[in-house]
C-alpha cells in the first residue's frame, strides 16, 4: 500500500468516526432562547405582556443643600405650606399666609418599600429650613391618592437610605453635626406608621 493510499484510508476512517457527532450539531438540535409565555385575555384574545416588577431603588445618600432633584409633588407642597418648620420661620408667613414655595426644598424620588409608587426624601434648601450645616428633612410615602408623611423636620447634614429594612421599608440614617461640631449619627426604622429612632 502506498503512502498516499494509506493517508486517504486514514482520512476516510476519521470522517466515519466524526459523522455521528457532526450530525448532532444541526441547527434544530441547538438550545434556543426561551420564548416569552403567550398571555391570553378573557375571551381568547391575546393580552399585552406583563412587565416584570420594578426593582426597589438602590440605597442612596442625600446631602444638605443638595440642589436639583425632582419636581415636588403638589400634595407634599401643600403639606409643607402648613408645616411648623415653615411657619416658625420669619419669612415663612406674611399677613397670616404661608409663603412656602417648592424651591425652598429639594425633592428626591426614591422607592422605600418596593411597591412601585414613588416615595420622597425632601431636604430644606431655603435659609428658613437650614441651621448651620444641617438642613431639615421630610420623608413621604407615595399613596394612591397623594402622599403620607413618614418623618417630619429632622435635622441632618445628610440623609442616607440604607440597605437594611424594617417592616418592609429601608432604614434611614441621619448624619448631623452638633453645636460643638461633633458628628452625630442616628438610625431611624419604620414602625408601621412612621420612622422612629431605635428599634420600633
Amino acid at each position: 500500500m502506498t503512502s498516499r493510499a494509506f493517508d486517504l484510508l486514514r482520512a476516510c476512517g476519521l470522517a466515519l468516526l466524526l459523522a455521528p457527532a457532526l450530525t448532532a450539531c444541526d441547527a434544530d438540535s441547538l438550545p434556543s432562547a426561551p420564548r416569552p409565555a403567550r398571555l391570553t385575555a378573557p375571551g381568547g384574545r391575546d393580552a399585552a405582556p406583563v412587565a416584570p416588577p420594578s426593582t426597589p431603588a438602590s440605597p442612596a445618600r442625600f446631602e444638605a443643600g443638595q440642589a436639583g432633584g425632582d419636581a415636588l409633588p403638589e400634595p407634599i407642597a401643600r403639606a409643607l405650606q402648613t408645616d411648623e418648620r415653615v411657619l416658625d420661620c420669619g419669612e415663612g408667613v406674611r399677613d397670616g399666609v404661608s409663603r412656602f414655595r417648592p424651591d425652598w426644598v429639594a425633592a428626591h424620588r426614591v422607592d422605600l418599600d418596593g411597591d412601585v409608587r414613588p416615595d420622597w426624601v425632601v431636604g430644606g434648601v431655603h435659609p428658613c429650613l437650614r441651621e448651620a450645616e444641617n438642613a431639615f428633612w421630610w420623608v413621604y410615602a407615595g399613596t394612591a391618592d397623594g402622599a403620607r408623611a413618614l418623618m417630619r423636620g429632622e435635622r441632618a447634614t445628610a440623609l442616607e437610605v440604607m440597605r437594611t429594612r424594617t417592616r418592609g421599608f429601608h432604614d434611614l440614617q441621619l448624619h448631623a453635626v452638633s453645636g460643638r461640631g461633633q458628628p452625630l449619627v442616628s438610625t431611624l426604622r419604620y414602625d408601621g406608621a412612621a420612622y422612629v429612632t431605635g428599634s420600633p
